[in-house]
């Protein structure tokens, strides 16, 4: 797995999250403060990272828990953190061995 399928998988689940909320990408543009919904375009499709100053405001506008949605953000877009603070949860280790190194 590179960070770049990361990047897009962070991307798939925000879509998720936008669409269980019945909310298009410019709607949530607009919810979370941005001008433009091709920002949101751009990290759905994995050629942006959301920036981390902005999860909070996400998860509130997406109706999810603050602290998971940081962690799955942390999941994908910081995978080695994120197995460091997990590492003792067996699916985090599995999930860290499939990470190619570099990438």
């Amino acid at each position: 797995m590179t960070y770049a399928q990361l990047r897009l998988d962070s991307g798939r689940y925000l879509a998720g999250l936008r669409q269980g909320v019945n909310l298009t990408q410019a709607g949530l543009a607009k919810a979370v403060g941005y001008d433009y919904y091709t920002f949101i375009s751009q990290i759905e499709n994995g050629r942006v990272q959301l920036p981390e100053d902005k999860w909070l405001t996400f998860a509130k506008v997406l109706k999810v828990d603050p602290k998971e949605f940081a962690a799955k953000m942390l999941s994908f877009l910081h995978p080695l953190p994120y197995a460091l603070l997990f590492k003792n949860e067996r699916k985090h280790n599995e999930w860290l061995e499939k990470l190619e190194p570099g990438t």
